[in-house]
This record gives structure tokens, sequence and C-alpha cells, in this order.
């Protein structure tokens, strides 16, 4: 597996004064529609993680993030998925400017959400990805 078969990603975790977490269902895209992820994507050729972090929230949700506002988390490494290697990176978010909205047509809904009631069915990394998180863990190597 060369280079150009590994994908860097950025999500972004926006959690409400109630503590509740933005999740997002997917649609109209090229990978698993009807599940529930957070808002991100891939890093662009050339681009930092911080600044792929703002273009994605911008694009998906309309809203205004500070770098300084976005707290790394987690480091996901994801099983290779037939010639790709996925890393994931994952930022926690109290403050942003804006009200959250779908607003790039790749997701049918939105919804700040507690723990204990996520979605069915949420994409499995990140599902893993909170309980990360919640763990206190940085770093991981995944099965999924």
């Amino acid at each position: 597996m060369n280079d150009s078969h590994v994908k860097l990603s950025v999500y972004g975790i926006l959690v409400d004064k109630n503590n509740k977490i933005l999740l997002q269902k997917r649609a109209n895209t090229s990978y698993a529609n009807g599940w529930w992820s957070f808002p991100g994507g891939h890093v662009e050729q050339g681009e930092s993680l911080s600044a792929a972090l703002i273009r994605e929230l911008s694009e998906e949700l309309g809203v205004v993030a500070d770098p300084e506002s976005c707290h790394f988390s987690l480091t996901l490494i994801r099983k290779p998925q037939q010639t790709k290697r996925y890393v994931n990176f994952f930022y926690v978010i109290k403050q942003w400017q804006g009200d959250p909205v779908i607003s790039d047509n790749k997701a049918s809904q939105i919804d700040f959400l507690s723990q204990s009631e996520l979605p069915d069915p949420i994409l499995p990394y990140i599902k893993e990805a909170i309980s990360l998180i919640d763990q206190g863990i940085q770093f991981y190597e995944s099965e999924h």
C-alpha cells in the first residue's frame, strides 16, 4: 500500500450547552447513505487538518469555527478497506458561529443527541470513536 492509498479525514464533534453531540444522517453520497456520522470529510491535497475541518464544517453545516476552538481528541486508524487505509482525526468543538443546518445536500437530517440515545444505524467507527474519546484514548488502530 503506497501513500496515495492513505486517505486522511477530519471529523468535527459539535457539543452543545446540554453536552449533546451533533450527528448527521448521510444522504446523496457514494458511501453509507442512511447511516449516522459526524460532519467531516477528506483532507484535500496540500490542506492542513485544521483548514480541512473548518472547510468541512462550513460546507456541511454552514457554521464557522475558529481553529483554536477545535480541540484534537482522537486519531483513529481504520482497518484497510480494499486498497485504502483511512486515518481519521476527530476534534471536539464547543464554540462556533451560526446555527447548524444541512447546507450541502449530503445529509437528510441533523440532530444534537445525548450519547445514551445514539441513532441506528450509526457507522461502527463513529460509535467506536465516541467510546474511545470518552475513555480519553487519543490514538487507536481499529478493526472497523
